[in-house]
């Protein structure tokens, strides 16, 4: 995720960068073409003077739709940098929720019942108790 951020954010793309994201992602990236799509990308966003993703991506609202599809090798890496999950929250929270549910009853009762408990106590913002 840092790299990617770094990549977006300098100035200049580093050798060892576009390396480790060639490698990381093959066959979604064109690191060649992603390069020269920096360089354009900078001359484009140059008097908006981008610091953060945020910036970035208010620059690339105002951008048309053919400006955005001639960096669609920054917008391939924007999408990756900011659809990937920072944290793992969600599968803490599931086996904080099996912590919970580990008591004297949990021994007593059957494996479908138990793995039904856990979703509800899991998903217990979607439940909805039907009558």
């Amino acid at each position: 995720m840092e790299m990617l951020e770094q990549l977006i954010l300098s100035d200049e793309p580093t050798q060892s960068n576009l390396a480790l994201l060639k490698s990381k992602y093959p066959e979604d990236i064109n690191s060649d073409l992603l390069e020269c799509q920096l360089l354009l990308f900078r001359q484009m966003t140059e008097e908006n003077s981008a610091t953060s993703i945020e910036d970035i991506v208010v620059a690339l609202q105002s951008f048309s739709s053919v400006a955005r599809s001639s960096i669609s090798e920054v917008m391939k890496v924007l999408k990756l940098l900011l659809l990937s999950p920072a944290t793992n929250a969600v599968s803490e929270r599931s086996f904080s929720s099996m912590r919970r549910l580990k008591t004297y009853l949990w021994s007593t009762m059957t494996q479908n019942r138990l793995n039904h408990i856990a979703l509800l106590s899991i998903h217990s913002n979607h439940t909805v108790i039907a009558r």
